[in-house]
């Protein structure tokens, strides 16, 4: 009756303790298997709780010598082992520390206080362009350029921020690995190098942005060296980057672009079948309603 009455109170501070992210160690596994606890019953606590285990040979004899199960020790090494995924980490996509792992994509940090969160800026699609100054081209024979601007749907982003000089984080990796499909179409990127900040023309059901011309020179495609607002970025970890605009963003629409001036397409078509993603994001005024 005694050890059933241990046994319960053992469990029951455990449940209890989960409530307060309690984290398993090897002492908290010996414990159960002292108390009796089932070994079923131990392999699901270990699965469904934190854990930090020491699992060295000396801590391998030790735990035997406690009478742990081998199926026990076995999935503690097994929990000590696993790496990151994105599924386990969802809890982790908000969190402030950029050294904490969050799944691929760019970030921004919602303020500067210490309730600052991050939040995942959704890529939206460009699929479309339009073309501008066609008369004037026309009339020219071609002296005269036209242009060619990416249409952006919607002439609001969704991700929204009241700070002038908004804090990005830029997470190219999964587990170790580059990643390319959150970004690009094709080629992996591994760096902020291959984007372009930019600020887009808001117009009655769109935002757009210049990407390419067209002359009797032929075409040029990219962004314009004085489209591109400045940004610096650092290493955090293989990776990571912090991503800060270099002066102050005043409100209107924002997005960084994949940068197209590497890829400078050999004729017209070329600029017409602008593809990319972009994520963009709105700099409110802080007193605006």
């Amino acid at each position: 009756m005694r050890k059933a009455i241990s046994t319960f109170t053992l469990l029951f501070g455990l449940t209890a303790g989960s409530a307060l992210a309690e984290t398993l160690n090897n002492e908290s596994i010996i414990t159960l298997v002292k108390a009796d606890v089932g070994e079923d019953a131990i392999v699901a606590k270990i699965k469904q709780s934190p854990g930090q285990y020491e699992i060295s040979v000396q801590d391998l004899i030790r735990l035997k010598k406690a009478n742990v199960p081998n199926r026990v020790i076995t999935v503690m090494i097994e929990a000590t082992s696993i790496k990151p995924s994105v599924t386990n980490l969802a809890t982790s996509t908000d969190s402030r520390d950029p050294m904490i792992p969050h799944p691929p994509g760019v970030y921004i940090l919602t303020d500067r206080s210490e309730a600052a969160r991050m939040v995942a800026i959704t890529p939206t699609t460009s699929r479309q362009t339009k073309s501008g100054g066609f008369w004037s081209y026309a009339l020219t024979g071609g002296i005269l350029s036209m242009s060619f601007k990416a249409i952006i749907p919607g002439v609001r982003a969704r991700t929204q921020s009241t700070q002038p000089k908004p804090i990005f984080y830029f997470y190219f990796e999964q587990n170790g690995q580059p990643v390319s499909s959150m970004f690009a179409m094709s080629d992996i990127i591994t760096d902020p190098t291959a984007f372009a900040l930019v600020r887009f023309e808001v117009k009655k059901d769109h935002r757009e942005k210049k990407v390419g011309k067209y002359n009797i020179t032929g075409v040029k495609s990219g962004l314009a060296e004085k489209d591109r607002l400045p940004f610096t970025y650092s290493l955090l970890r293989p990776g990571v980057f912090e991503v800060i605009p270099v002066r102050d963003l005043m409100p209107g629409e924002y997005g960084f672009v994949i940068d197209q001036a590497a890829s400078s397409a050999s004729n017209i078509a070329g600029v017409s079948r602008f593809n990319t993603k972009v994520f963009d994001f709105s700099v409110k005024d802080p007193s605006a309603p």
